[in-house]
C-alpha cells in the first residue's frame, strides 16, 4: 500500500502533466481517483497535504473538490 508521500507525489505529478497541456486545468478529484487508482480519502488527505505544503491550491467543498498545480508544486516535481 502507499504511503500517504506516495499518492501525494503521485498527484503532484498528474497534477504537473495536466498543467502542461492546460495552464489554468483545475481537476476534479474524481479524475484522481480513477485516474491514479485512489480512493476518496486517500486522494482527499493527499490533496490537503499539497495544500497545506502550498504545492496546490484546491476548492475543498462538502462534495466537489478542484485542485490545480502551484509554482512550488512544479519546481517540486522538476
Amino acid at each position: 500500500m502507499p504511503t500517504d508521500n506516495d499518492v501525494s507525489l503521485l498527484i503532484l505529478r498528474y497534477l504537473a502533466r495536466v498543467h502542461a497541456e492546460n495552464e489554468r486545468a483545475e481537476v476534479p478529484l474524481l479524475e484522481l481517483e480513477r485516474e491514479l487508482g485512489l480512493s476518496r480519502s486517500q486522494a482527499r488527505a493527499a490533496v490537503t497535504q499539497l495544500v497545506g505544503e502550498g504545492l496546490a491550491q484546491a476548492d475543498l467543498f462538502p462534495l466537489h473538490v478542484w485542485v490545480l498545480i502551484t509554482p512550488e508544486g512544479l519546481g517540486r516535481v522538476g
